[in-house]
């Protein structure tokens, strides 16, 4: 309603006119739209609950399998195919706990996941000193699991070969990103790894996983080899979800 006085010659207010616009169909529209986007939202939000159930649901089954199981190696390789989906299956859980589905929080889910690794590993003879150096990061699913799994990996075969025999050891991992870039790195002061070792051509899978995942995203691997090792993974940010 759009309401205008009418002044006469002598100054006063002599009439007012009024201009009036129904927008009834208007407000209809718009309350579809945001019952519509909520909806949306909720069956994502499901989607991403029940993937996350399902990844719990294989670790369980996984764990239930080692019972049954005497060889160490193979024992081995269940507990990190029970780590690889729990490091996924906590990006969903997050995600699913979130107002904004596009984004989640991946600084915070770092210092998780790599807490998670060393209660895991109980390395009962070597103290783990963890340094953290987190941006605050948001990624979106697509970079988030990638970026997990390369986490997973990378920290898993420190904590496996790099600190045998010592007392103590360090791992820093640093996280930088604006909207355009971002780069992880992992660094200990372990062993490091032999020059002999092509990252991206080795039989291990774990370091043809980290390999292949980065390729996925487009991004650079960089490995250096000065006291101890250092992992870096850069990637440009795609922004979506």
């Amino acid at each position: 309603m759009y309401i205008n006085p009418i002044i006469g010659e002598n100054g006063v207010i002599e009439e007012v006119s009024g201009i009036g616009h129904d927008i009834t169909q208007k407000k209809l529209n718009e309350i579809e739209h945001t019952n519509s986007v909520k909806e949306k939202e909720i069956l994502l939000k499901e989607v991403h609950h029940r993937v996350k159930n399902n990844m719990q649901v294989i670790s369980s089954i996984l764990s239930l399998q080692s019972s049954y199981v005497t060889d160490e190696h193979i024992l081995e390789v269940l507990k990190e195919s029970r780590n690889r989906i729990a490091a996924m299956a906590s990006i969903y859980e997050r995600l699913y706990s979130t107002t904004n589905l596009s984004d989640i929080r991946f600084s915070s889910y770092v210092r998780d996941l790599v807490e998670s690794l060393v209660n895991t590993y109980e390395l009962l003879d070597t103290s783990v000193e963890l340094v953290f150096s987190l941006d605050e990061v948001f990624l979106s699913l697509n970079e988030a699991i990638p970026c997990g799994l390369i986490l997973n990996e990378l920290i898993s075969n420190s904590l496996k070969y790099a600190f045998k025999g010592r007392k103590h050891g360090k791992i820093e991992i640093t996280l930088i990103g604006n909207l355009e870039k971002i780069s992880l790195s992992l660094a200990h002061d372990g062993v490091g790894i032999s020059k002999e070792i092509n990252v991206e051509k080795t039989d291990t899978l774990g370091l043809q996983l980290v390999s292949t995942l980065v390729e996925q995203m487009e991004g650079t691997l960089i490995l250096e080899r000065q006291n101890g090792t250092k992992f870096i993974i850069s990637f440009d940010t795609k922004n979506e979800v």
